[in-house]
């Protein structure tokens, strides 16, 4: 089957309930047909090629099978176009003729060629000559059906449609996959523009960025357990000075008890030296009120700053979402309208900008 020097092959098929038979049969011809349909007056267009240089084509003739000696229609080189460049051949049988294509009494169609004298052929001139294929050889026999098919034009025609449906929406799928790759494009340079304001921001602010963050993911509790561990620590110094400041006092009424005693009902009063410990008492009383409503306020600016920012990430997040949502309506946009609304998007973001 592959080998070059056949020309045409025909397959049969048979079967019964026992068996199938398939039949190949392989041949050499000097000419190829490849269209055979019924001219526009009705009568009979045929194109091939020819496949051999040697000889020339010269009639196609019209037969019934059940007589082969009479013609039924017969032409020559008058009627026949050739191409000596690409070899091809059109051959033209006037009309109009019925019954020739499917019909009830079979016809076939006969190419005849000559192998003397091929150059002196002349194609498409009028001639008085009067055809006969008993001095010509025989090159090829073909029945008059439709050649191709109809029914395999229409089977290659919707192959066609398939494989032009099946590449237009490959080029979509592609199409819509750039448009997504873009769109997540420009949600990681949002993303990227957010977290640079929000940085900013936060060095204004005072505050480390970073650390903001990672405090963020650990929770609250690690800012209120800081928080707790700074106030233990200053009630402690100041339960330490209380105790510093009170310890005078208490020696100082230990020792003064007896005179205390002695003076009896006289009246009570205080030394110097109780008044001075009372005083110092107060002085501790308010350093400690004093530290402990500056911790208050360092830790009401920071869970301030906390808060902001948590806010900024749920932003941050809520619009990620909505960019999520976005890329799903993008794979089922039309291109035309996704760059519609990318514009504008684009004229909004001006617009807060000029706003801003």
């Amino acid at each position: 089957m592959i080998d070059g020097k056949y020309t045409h092959v025909g397959v049969g098929f048979a079967w019964n309930k026992e068996k199938v038979l398939v039949v190949e049969f392989y041949s050499i011809k000097p000419v190829a047909i490849s269209q055979l349909t019924e001219s526009e007056d009705g009568g009979v267009d045929i194109r091939g090629t020819m496949l051999s240089s040697e000889v020339g084509i010269y009639a196609a003739r019209i037969v019934a099978i059940k007589n082969t000696k009479k013609d039924i229609k017969v032409v020559g080189p008058p009627n026949i176009q050739f191409d000596k460049n690409t070899r091809n051949f059109i051959i033209t049988i006037e009309g109009p003729s019925d019954g020739l294509f499917y019909s009830d009494d079979p016809k076939i169609l006969e190419i005849y060629i000559r192998k003397s004298q091929i150059d002196k052929i002349q194609y498409g001139v009028a001639s008085q000559e009067r055809i006969n294929v008993a001095h010509l050889e025989l090159a090829m026999r073909v029945p008059m059906e439709y050649l191709p098919d109809p029914r395999t034009v229409i089977e290659d025609a919707q192959d066609r449609e398939k494989e032009e449906r099946d590449a237009a929406d490959r080029r979509k799928r592609e199409q819509e996959e750039k448009l997504v790759r873009e769109a997540q494009k420009l949600v990681r340079q949002e993303e990227k523009r957010k977290a640079r304001e929000e940085r900013a921001a936060a060095k204004a602010a005072g505050v480390d960025y970073d650390s903001e963050q990672n405090s963020s993911a650990g929770g609250a509790g690690g800012q209120s357990e800081k928080s707790g561990s700074k106030k233990t620590k200053g009630s402690g110094a100041q339960g330490q000075d209380q105790r510093s400041v009170q310890s005078p006092d208490n020696e100082n009424k230990s020792k003064g008890a007896s005179e205390m005693h002695s003076i009896g009902k006289t009246g009570g009063h205080h030394s110097s030296a109780d008044d001075d410990d009372e005083g110092m008492d107060d002085d501790g009383d308010d350093d400690g009120i004093d530290e402990i409503t500056n911790l208050n306020q360092q830790h009401e600016l920071r869970r301030e700053l906390i808060v902001t920012i948590e806010e900024a990430l749920r932003e941050q997040d809520a619009l990620k979402r909505h960019n999520e949502e976005l890329q799903r309506q993008i794979m089922l946009m039309d291109p035309a309208v996704y760059e519609q609304q990318a514009h504008q998007a684009s004229a909004g973001d001006a617009h807060s900008k000029a706003d801003a």
